[in-house]
């Protein structure tokens, strides 16, 4: 790492963080319309952000939480979303889409792994799997079984096959 970025927080793609920036209601239009055919972002802070306005801390209200909500019913990728809500503002469809989201990736790291095992199981069977697994498994888990997942499918095409013939 270079010393003048020491201690600093590395950039990790997928991830957006607008913590400190100042921030207005067009600000959070674009992130909604981004994000109704994004799909790479995995998450989005608008955590400690300003006002464009006057600097105050910006807040999320009842409109800009109904962008923002009907963007993720569109939205497949996106699994975190922060920042400072309005006083009894009802969160409850925008998290669940986020929910929803979370759920899907887990359950796409688990079917990814049981298509490479090379068995042949029945779609019940599958779907079964698949979704009693994805109760199971956090986020982190299904990210490193995805890397494992890859790594092992990497090897598996530099590996002679048993006849002799390359994959």
């Amino acid at each position: 790492m270079d010393p003048q970025h020491a201690g600093t927080k590395r950039h990790l793609p997928g991830h957006l963080n607008l913590r400190g920036n100042f921030i207005g209601d067009g600000t959070v239009a674009a992130m909604a319309f981004l994000l109704m055919s994004n799909r790479t972002l995995l998450s989005l802070s608008f955590e400690d952000a300003k006002s464009a306005l006057d600097g105050a801390k910006h807040v999320i209200n009842h409109g800009k939480l109904k962008m923002l909500t009907g963007a993720l019913e569109h939205n497949t990728t996106l699994r975190h979303l922060r920042f400072e809500a309005a006083p009894g503002l009802d969160c409850r469809a925008l998290l669940a889409c986020l929910k929803r989201n979370r759920e899907a990736f887990k359950a796409s790291v688990l079917r990814a792994m049981l298509n490479s095992s090379g068995h042949r199981l029945s779609n019940d069977l599958f779907d079964h799997l698949v979704e009693k697994g994805a109760r199971y498994l956090d986020e982190g888990d299904a990210l490193r079984l995805s890397s494992v997942n890859k790594e092992a499918l990497d090897a598996s095409h530099r590996l002679p096959r048993e006849d002799g013939a390359s994959k």
